[in-house]
């Protein structure tokens, strides 16, 4: 017995932020299940081809908005403010009229939706500056680029390089969610199914981490 999972997140690499919740748990449910080894491997441009195809069974992506494909979430994460140090001296939550108009770095992956969700509630930000991943992003804005919007774990790692503050009550934003994801076309092997089945949903962070 031997499933093997593989991962495309958004930004074209296996984030560390993500397997590192993942992995263990992954890995804790092979072992109670009596699986053999399970590996996070990074596949191609297409995941959903891959999926498709066969190449791979599972895989973990970053939304899935794909008919094609079946999926569970098993992450759930905040967004969080991060900015220059130099800004440190404010450590209230960030409010609405700071974002309004303001220039920020953002990820290519998932900009599109995050400026959506924020033009809904009435807020225009700038797009300054276009980055492949979470880390890259985090990298820009300790150069003092400016500030973005990123998933909370994606910080980890990084504190004391950038300034984190909290989104204020009255700025919702949707959460990052990662999914395990599969074709409808193809049926799962007893190993895959059975890890679909015994992960927990995506219902919080403290519940995932």
């Amino acid at each position: 017995r031997g499933a093997k999972i593989y991962a495309r997140l958004l930004g074209g690499a296996v984030t560390s932020d993500v397997a590192s919740i993942i992995l263990p748990r992954i890995h804790r449910i092979a072992a109670a299940g009596g699986f053999t080894a399970i590996t996070l491997e990074l596949i191609g441009p297409d995941p959903a081809a891959e999926l498709e195809t066969g190449a791979c069974t599972l895989a973990a992506l970053e939304p899935v908005e794909n008919p094609e494909l079946v999926s569970r979430p098993v992450l759930q994460d905040r967004f969080v403010h991060v900015a220059p140090l130099s800004s440190r001296s404010r450590a209230r939550p960030v409010r609405r009229d700071e974002l309004h108009q303001a220039s920020l770095v953002v990820h290519r992956g998932r900009h599109a939706r995050l400026l959506h969700a924020l033009d809904r509630e009435g807020i225009a930000v700038v797009p300054a500056t276009i980055a492949d991943t979470d880390a890259s992003t985090i990298e820009l804005v300790a150069a003092g680029l400016g500030a973005a919007l990123v998933p909370a774990l994606a910080v980890r790692g990084h504190e004391g390089r950038v300034h984190v503050r909290e989104l204020a009550a009255d700025l919702p934003l949707p959460p990052r969610v990662v999914a395990l994801a599969w074709s409808r076309g193809r049926e799962l092997g007893a190993d895959e199914q059975a890890l679909v089945e015994r992960l927990p949903p995506a219902d919080g962070l403290r519940r995932i981490a």
